[in-house]
């Protein structure tokens, strides 16, 4: 579920939407931006709790989108020469501070850019992947096993796929290609090839604006009950307002644009006035 937040307002608040642009995260970009999720929406009925080494720890769920907050990953081989299938490689998918909210999910191995009979979305299918250990609710890493069909080369893309994810803050994704089981199993084994990128920031999705009430003067007459500006005397008297905007490119826990509703009830939010009244 979503958390709505009790947030301090003043007496005029208005509200701006956000929109964002969906696309898999590559791992083996350059530089890769985060993607934004307003942390007022973690929900503390969606959580998941840890096993293995993560046993104590509890991890709150986020829900991928496809159209919108694409959390599903992938990388190149970055073999330096055509690999064949002569020999088993292994792929091993790491998690910092996340775990797995539901059972480790299909990995896809394509080459982009081709297409034929064997195509998955445009790209050919150039090898499939079985996952081999690991990957179960509340842990923080798989192995899958990866047959080759034909010589695979540094463009051939790995991807895996997160309909949800658990995380206790800014969750980083690491992805290697090993040689051998044995070095996958390693702590720190020798890996063909390796990527990782963190992929969410949790930030507050509110933008607040403050503007103070300007020339409104209590009248010592009204023993301070009415106020003025400039010749008119008023019984009310507009302290000021905050104006609020969500913040630009954000989305909430569910995977959808965050809006004003997941972090702001009106009925329920609480007006604080502080200073000498």
């Amino acid at each position: 579920m979503l958390k709505k937040i009790v947030t301090t307002v003043g007496l005029v608040s208005v509200f701006g939407a956000s929109t964002a642009m969906s696309a898999d995260i590559n791992l083996s970009a350059a530089t890769f931006t985060p993607l934004k999720v307003s942390n007022e929406t973690i929900g503390t009925l969606d959580k998941t709790s840890g096993t293995g080494v993560n046993l104590g720890t509890t991890f709150f769920d986020i829900v991928g989108n496809d159209a919108a907050l694409d959390i599903d990953v992938s990388m190149k081989t970055g073999f330096a020469g055509a690999k064949t299938g002569t020999a088993d490689y292994f792929i091993k998918v790491e998690l910092t501070n996340a775990a797995y909210a539901a059972g480790a999910e299909a990995m896809a191995i394509t080459n982009p850019g081709t297409n034929n009979v064997r195509s998955l979305n445009a790209q050919q299918i150039v090898a499939t992947s079985t996952l081999f250990s690991g990957g179960t609710v509340g842990s923080s890493s798989a192995i899958y096993q990866f047959d080759i069909s034909e010589a695979l080369t540094s463009t051939v893309t790995i991807s895996a796929s997160f309909n949800s994810l658990a995380t206790n803050g800014n969750p980083t994704v690491k992805m290697s290609i090993f040689e051998t089981l044995t070095e996958a199993n390693k702590a720190a084994g020798t890996a063909v090839s390796t990527a990782s990128k963190q992929i969410v920031a949790f930030t507050p999705g509110t933008k607040r604006t403050v503007t103070p009430g300007v020339g409104e003067t209590a009248e010592v007459s009204s023993a301070f009950k009415k106020f003025k500006n400039g010749t008119t005397t008023n019984l009310l008297g507009l302290m000021g307002k905050i104006t609020h905007n969500i913040q630009a490119s954000h989305f909430n826990a569910q995977g959808t644009a965050t809006v004003k509703a997941n972090i702001y009830a009106p009925a329920t939010t609480v007006n604080t006035i502080t200073g000498d009244l």
